[in-house]
């Protein structure tokens, strides 16, 4: 059965008129080689900003990338570009303040995830949206990283700065990203869309968004204890189509309240979508980003309720319980 994963790497669009996040450009791309690993076809857009494209295309040929297929498109383009960018100008003390922590959500590009779905939807595969900055060791630990043996690797590669020539090595998570993983990954959906939801902690705010379309939902969320995240999802079913459709519609809806002054996260509108039409998704739940070779692990490992990282949906996504980690030989 093919697979085929969809991403994007726009990761030179600071400030207006996209107003994305800094400091992405070698991290994307250095992840993008990784995530190919996986063996899936995969499709990502791209535009001329910074040279993306051309560096892209380059970059696929020094890694041997062969299931890359690089796309462009602009992304004033976008069918939500023009709203999006109108709100955010017109409400400056919201959404174009650099000062607050809504600047660097680049809606008019995170909402296009359902878009490029859309652009590559074909019946009877399994079709994932996927992060093309995903693979990095703020998410998995580097004892699955191919080169973390190497002796100085956390002194050698973490130069991105410098652009050091082996850099790339950093974010080559082979032990984790492999076609076996995909594999289980698709058995694990069976027929609905992979849902990935964080529990016990929820960054977004359901209650403004439910205000907004004055549509009660935001109670079931906070209820299911179950909060999705855009990082990877999709599946090969028919509800994946009904879901872009779904997701497309409601951000019209917010895009055309009358008072133009509101734009939310791609995770809100994913929120009441999980909500609506809860027997289209497969749901795998985790309660952390991070993983026990960060710091931050000390303070978060003895939650009495149990502490499951992001990166057991590569390892074992049929584990329901907070597991032990453990080595992919």
């Amino acid at each position: 059965m093919v697979t085929k994963l969809v991403t994007t790497f726009y990761a030179a669009h600071y400030d207006p008129p996209f107003w994305g996040k800094r400091s992405r450009y070698e991290w994307y791309s250095y992840s993008l080689i990784s995530i190919c690993g996986l063996g899936a076809d995969i499709v990502c857009y791209t535009d001329d900003e910074q040279d993306g494209y051309n560096y892209l295309l380059r970059l696929k040929e020094k890694h041997n990338l062969t299931n890359l297929t690089v796309k462009k498109y602009n992304l004033k383009d976008s069918p939500f570009h023009d709203k999006i960018y109108n709100i955010r100008m017109n409400n400056p003390e919201l959404y174009n303040n650099e000062f607050h922590p809504f600047y660097t959500l680049p809606m008019a590009i995170y909402w296009l995830k359902w878009h490029f779905l859309n652009m590559e939807y074909e019946d009877g595969i399994y079709l994932y949206w996927i992060d093309s900055g995903l693979s990095t060791g703020a998410i998995f630990p580097y004892k699955y990283n191919l080169y973390s043996t190497e002796p100085g690797f956390y002194i050698k590669y973490h130069d991105r700065e410098n652009h050091h020539e082996h850099a790339f090595k950093e974010f080559i998570f082979a032990k984790i990203f492999t076609p076996d993983t995909l594999t289980r990954i698709n058995e694990y959906v069976e027929d609905k869309i992979l849902c990935v939801c964080r529990q016990n902690i929820m960054d977004n705010d359901y209650k403004l968004l439910e205000s907004k379309i004055q549509e009660p939902f935001s109670e079931n969320v906070i209820l299911s204890n179950k909060f999705p995240v855009g990082a990877m999802f999709g599946g090969n079913t028919p509800y994946l189509k009904q879901y872009i459709n779904a997701f497309t519609e409601l951000a019209d809806r917010v895009l055309s309240l009358p008072e133009q002054n509101y734009i939310c996260t791609e995770q809100e509108l994913m929120g009441y979508i999980h909500v609506k039409y809860p027997e289209w998704f497969k749901d795998w739940t985790f309660t952390t980003f991070y993983h026990d070779e960060l710091p931050i692990w000390e303070t978060i490992k003895d939650n009495p309720e149990g502490v499951k990282p992001l990166h057991y949906l590569f390892l074992d996504p049929f584990s329901e319980g907070y597991v032990q980690d453990k080595t992919i030989l």
